[in-house]
């Protein structure tokens, strides 16, 4: 296993066991952090194409901000769209 994959694990509290009392998976994590960003997007945004932006940063820095956003439940794509309305607000 990677080490960036033993970091997630350890910053999830151990494995996950499949129960009922399961812990979320990072899918289903994704899918509720994907969910949220709709929402927070309002009805004339819905209708517009979603593009990308790139940007370039430090793998480092990539790997801390993935696990901590992991940590909370949360994902890159969804903290910087909200860091980046909240700074500029939407059009």
């Amino acid at each position: 296993m990677s080490k960036f994959k033993d970091a997630i694990k350890a910053a999830k509290g151990g494995d996950v066991k499949k129960t009922s009392n399961k812990k979320s998976t990072s899918k289903e994590v994704k899918k509720s952090s994907n969910v949220e960003i709709k929402k927070s997007i309002n009805v004339e945004s819905e209708k517009e194409k979603m593009v990308g932006i790139n940007i370039k940063v430090p793998e480092s820095h990539r790997k801390h901000w993935r696990i901590e956003a992991t940590k909370a439940g949360s994902t890159i794509t969804s903290d910087i769209i909200e860091a980046l309305t909240e700074k500029y607000g939407t059009p």
